[in-house]
């Protein structure tokens, strides 16, 4: 009898030793694979504030390059599927994202216009337009780029930052889910 329940107890502590391992192994897999999303929104973000700062400084009207959204539009996904992002997270770069949609919107917009000009059709009326629309891609640029007034970029990178450090990991997955 004390055979068969110490095979029992021994295999009982095997299942939850192999339980406990697997959950670590996967935690530790959803760990890295959070840290290399978060890092992807970085890498994206440092662009999107550069190339901002570089339309501003050029003064180009409309220019070829548009902000790179793709690392955005793969990782927010997963880290939202992962309870990731706080709400207050999530609200910032939503708002960063809109407004670079928004600059690039524009940037099709001139550059649109700045064609039908070279056309020849409306030219004064199209000129008009095209200085508009060249005053409210810089005042994205402008929102995106800026250092001292805390723009959506320098708040993302804050954000992006303190997921990408080692307490802030231990704060995410040992907190109670609600």
């Amino acid at each position: 009898m004390e055979t068969v329940r110490a095979v029992l107890e021994s295999q009982v502590l095997g299942v939850v030793l192999g339980f406990l391992l697997s959950w670590v192994l996967q935690w530790f897999s959803g760990k890295k694979k959070c840290k290399t999303h978060w890092a992807a929104l970085s890498a994206e973000v440092e662009k999107w504030k550069e190339m901002a700062e570089g339309y501003l400084k050029d003064d180009v009207v409309a220019p070829l390059g548009r902000l790179p959204v793709s690392c955005f539009q793969t990782s927010l996904p997963v880290l939202l599927a992962e309870a990731a992002v706080a709400k207050e997270e999530l609200s910032v770069l939503m708002d960063l994202f809109c407004q670079v949609q928004s600059f690039n919107r524009g940037l099709d917009m001139t550059t649109d216009l700045y064609s039908t000009t070279l056309v020849g059709r409306e030219e004064h009326k199209q000129q008009l337009k095209m200085e508009d629309v060249h005053k409210r891609n810089r005042k994205y640029a402008e929102e995106l780029s800026t250092r001292e007034q805390k723009g959506l970029c320098e708040r993302a990178i804050e954000i992006i930052g303190s997921h990408l450090t080692s307490w802030r990991w231990f704060q995410l997955y040992f907190k109670p889910r609600q």
